[in-house]
């Protein structure tokens, strides 16, 4: 593994989660029509949990990206 770079971490990250950003725009104006009137299963969570949870994921894509980016073999 190459030497640790902040600005490679960063910029994975930001480019993961502008990505994901992108999406959530595109998606918006179909959570007050479709979704919203789903039956949901009674396991369903709720939906202020939604948000940290998609954070968080996409902050962990990014993470895999830089490290996948970082790695020796690297087919970017």
């Amino acid at each position: 593994m190459e030497k640790f770079s902040v600005l490679k971490l960063v910029v994975s990250v930001v480019v993961i989660m502008a990505l994901g950003a992108a999406g959530g725009i595109v998606t918006i104006t179909q959570i007050t029509t479709w979704y919203a009137q789903l039956n949901k299963p009674f396991f369903n969570p709720p939906n202020s949990i939604f948000a940290p949870v998609w954070t968080f994921l996409y902050a962990s894509m990014g993470v895999s990206f830089y490290l996948l980016w970082n790695s020796p073999v690297c087919f970017l």
